[in-house]
């Protein structure tokens, strides 16, 4: 991946966290915020030696922010769908994807491993 795929998906990224603001779940510092961790995961899995635990990091913020996600959605006691409802979990099944494809030997189990610890500590 080049730094111009980044940008492109950094720029997809802003689209999308802008319908969460709109709708009161984030606020615009927090997805400034986002946007910066969002890059920096980004240009690291761009990097030519990514491991198996820099895919565990930005996924373990993404699975936070999903958590928070929920959370203020039930706090704004809105039951409806919106737009902001796949906010994380599109990146989460992108990254997921992306380590099966990647760690099709004995690694690809430590990653299961380590997301289903994260799905029970939910």
């Amino acid at each position: 991946m080049n730094s111009d795929q980044v940008q492109e998906r950094i720029e997809g990224f802003i689209q999308k966290l802008k319908g969460g603001v709109v709708e009161g779940l984030i606020n615009r510092e927090e997805m400034k915020s986002i946007l910066k961790k969002r890059n920096d995961f980004e240009y690291s899995l761009a990097r030519n030696q990514v491991t198996l635990e820099d895919y565990q990091l930005y996924l373990t913020y993404e699975l936070q922010l999903e958590k928070l996600r929920k959370k203020r959605r039930e706090r704004l006691l809105s039951s409806n769908a919106s737009h902001s409802d796949n906010l994380f979990i599109e990146n989460i099944i992108r990254l997921y994807k992306i380590i099966v494809q990647k760690y099709r030997n004995g690694k690809v189990e430590e990653g299961f491993l380590f997301l289903r610890k994260n799905k029970t500590e939910k």
